[in-house]
């Protein structure tokens, strides 16, 4: 390490570790500390994603022109590590790989270039990977649900409120009406008390878990899923056109009517989407995909609907406040 920094720069360093931020921003938080402690070294850092571990990427290094490579068995033996605090070691050739867990299975690996044997650098990068697994955690743990995994009611209001802030400013400086479309959709598992009242919890949380795993089969990385409450889920649907959207969660209806849950047999699921337009509030949102779920669950339930056509129909209220309009009572 550089004896010549400032212990008051260390300090630093591992303050924004442990500073609430974004996961990008602890990224690089976790690359300067490293980089500060240890100039002579290369660093990579890969993540998986948080709840479908299916793809790996390198998220952060300060070698652009040069990768290292995170091979399959490499992959594999750090994955089956005996491991404590998160943290999971292992080393091939001149490259030493430090895996961490966010909840149970691998989430990510740091990597470093440093083939001989060093204690001192080991047992620091081992402190500093868990800290930053610890850091990744308790961010997770307060914007995800403990059971499904999925992005919680918390996480819900801020990206929601997030997403409907940025389509109304990217669409009042495009003339392009079909630049950055989303659609809302809510979706309730049909006869969900039943199940609870038939078979107890556990076979009801059994059922929100793989419900929620389809989810994640079925929808986009770029999508935004959510356990909205209960037996009641979110999706934020990018870049689509509601037709479009009516027909990918109609697909979705299908896989959950075709998909074994234990003891149960068949479990299947209604759903009331709408289009995000512009002006939109979050509660209009919400009341619009609402009211077409409703809609379905009257009608017979395992049905898709929109409250667009709904309401060309006839069937609900068409309220156009807006916000910032001022509705009088």
């Amino acid at each position: 390490m550089q004896a010549e920094a400032k212990v008051s720069d260390y300090c630093d360093l591992f303050l924004a570790l442990t500073e609430p931020r974004t996961q990008t921003d602890l990224n690089e938080a976790l690359m300067a500390t490293c980089l500060v402690l240890f100039p002579d070294h290369n660093f990579w850092l890969y993540d998986y994603r948080e709840i479908d571990h299916t793809s790996c990427k390198l998220v952060d290094s300060e070698q652009n022109e040069h990768r290292a490579l995170l091979p399959d068995e490499v992959l594999e033996n750090i994955t089956h590590t005996e491991h404590a605090d998160r943290i999971r070691f292992t080393r091939k050739g001149d490259f030493s790989y430090y895996g961490f867990s966010i909840l149970h299975s691998l989430s990510g690996v740091l990597i470093t270039n440093w083939p001989e044997d060093n204690p001192l650098l080991h047992d620091v990068l081992i402190k500093l990977v868990g800290v930053y697994a610890n850091q990744r955690f308790f961010m997770f743990s307060a914007l995800n649900d403990a059971l499904t995994g999925l992005s919680n009611r918390q996480a819900f209001d801020q990206q929601i409120n997030n997403l409907l802030f940025e389509n109304n400013e990217i669409k009042r400086r495009s003339s392009d009406c079909e630049l950055n479309n989303w659609c809302f959709a809510l979706l309730d598992i049909d006869h969900f008390k039943q199940v609870n009242d038939d078979y107890g919890h556990l076979f009801g949380d059994e059922v929100l878990l793989i419900f929620s795993q389809l989810m994640q089969k079925t929808f986009r990385d770029g999508d935004l899923l959510f356990r909205y409450g209960g037996e009641e889920f979110a999706v934020a649907l990018k870049d689509v056109s509601l037709e479009s959207a009516v027909k990918v969660l109609d697909r979705f209806r299908n896989v959950v009517s075709n998909a074994e849950f234990p003891q149960l047999g068949q479990v299947t699921v209604s759903i009331g989407v709408t289009s995000i337009e512009d002006g939109l509030s979050t509660p209009l949102l919400i009341d619009r995909a609402d009211q077409a779920l409703y809609f379905a669950k009257e009608h017979g339930r395992n049905q898709v609907h929109s409250f667009e056509a709904l309401a060309g129909s006839g069937y609900v209220q068409l309220n156009n406040t807006h916000e910032g309009d001022i509705e009088l009572f």
